[in-house]
């Protein structure tokens, strides 16, 4: 399915993208300053799938991870070894989960920061077909590259992420999902102390590739607003830096100007403003 030259985040592609590497340095040691406020980062983009995945390949995810890291070091001044990057055959279930588990050794306390942002494939799944749960009928999930919708082996459900970001307290946690039902993950992990930014509502598609006037994406959609958002575009009251909760109110207005049906959403559980 496609929206003008877009590609949609839930379903066949026709481009398959070159299959890269794990890109992770050894995490830095953390820093002496009892002030100082740490700052690690899973970097997450899945492209090219395991034909397990029938939904198919992507084009542009890797690519969005690939630019949210270079956006942290080259524009944010993050070090590298705080950031763990994850792309297409490396992207499986275990090392994402793997990931968080870095992410909570490392993010141990209040002056720490966790960002955990995920390219790909979303779904969601009846409860029944997916795992047990208390208040929904359904589960959104994103899809790593080794998930099966056909068995739910392999997929990273809404439940679980928000277990897992429970042993990221009493850490401040960005979480920016650019998949398909995104918005759905806000019900099981938006909390106190949590910036969830998601590219669609629990219920929409969201696209990659897309195209309008003399625009041409080559990004996720989402992705692409927000990096527009962080390199200056978002920055609404003008003092010259853009807060993340100003970055996702951007691209919720800008999102819509490529594709006026979709929704991004924030869920806001932090106090004060978060800068990358």
């Amino acid at each position: 399915m496609t929206c003008g030259s877009g590609t949609c985040r839930s379903i066949v592609v026709i481009l398959v993208a070159v299959c890269f590497a794990t890109l992770a340095v050894a995490p830095m040691q953390s820093a002496g300053s009892s002030g100082e406020t740490q700052k690690f980062a899973l970097l997450v983009g899945v492209s090219d799938y395991d034909p397990v995945c029938t939904y198919g390949d992507l084009t542009y995810s890797h690519k969005d991870a690939l630019d949210m890291f270079d956006l942290l070091v080259d524009e944010h001044g993050w070090s590298p070894s705080n950031i763990h990057v994850l792309l297409n055959e490396s992207a499986t279930a275990e090392n994402i989960l793997n990931g968080i588990s870095w992410l909570e050794g490392k993010c141990s306390d209040s002056r720490s920061t966790a960002l955990l942002f995920f390219s790909g494939h979303g779904s969601f799944f009846c409860d029944k077909a997916a795992v047990s749960d208390r208040d929904e009928p359904v589960d959104e999930c994103i899809m790593p590259h080794d998930g099966n919708p056909q068995t739910s082996e392999n997929i990273i459900f809404d439940d679980t992420l928000g277990d897992r970001l429970d042993g990221l307290k009493p850490a401040r946690i960005i979480l920016m999902l650019d998949s398909c039902y995104s918005g759905g993950f806000i019900k099981e992990t938006g909390s106190d102390g949590r910036l969830i930014l998601t590219s669609c509502g629990e219920r929409e598609m969201c696209w990659e590739g897309v195209e309008t006037g003399k625009v041409q994406v080559q990004n996720g959609l989402y992705t692409y607003c927000l990096l527009e958002a962080f390199r200056g575009a978002g920055d609404m009251d003008g003092n010259g830096k853009v807060s993340v909760e100003e970055a996702g109110s951007y691209a919720m207005d800008r999102v819509r100007d490529f594709t006026p049906d979709v929704q991004p959403e924030m869920s806001d559980g932090v106090k004060g403003d978060v800068y990358l």
